[in-house]
């Protein structure tokens, strides 16, 4: 099971996804993905794709990865709050 703030961060994210809001952000810096920029829609379905493998796998498995997806999340997140206040 997800740490409360992965699945709080990634219910955010796929209901911005879902509404639309992260078509047409074009390119966010997205960490751990060695310092290359990921088009926003596209990191968020790797992302939650991300999270529903860690959540199938063993809890002390998938421990180490809870915090790179809790990153992630924050970042599209702030992308997506600093693009949508920009407009």
């Amino acid at each position: 099971m997800p740490p409360p703030a992965v699945i709080a961060l990634a219910d955010e994210v796929r209901a911005r996804l879902d509404r639309g809001d992260l078509v047409g952000l074009g390119p966010i810096e997205f960490p751990h993905s060695g310092g290359g920029q990921l088009d926003a829609e596209l990191a968020a379905r790797v992302v939650l794709a991300d999270v529903a493998h860690c959540t199938q796998r063993g809890r002390e498995e998938s421990a180490p990865c809870w915090a790179e997806l809790t990153a992630q999340l924050r970042s599209l997140e702030r992308a997506s709050y600093q693009r949508s206040a920009a407009r």
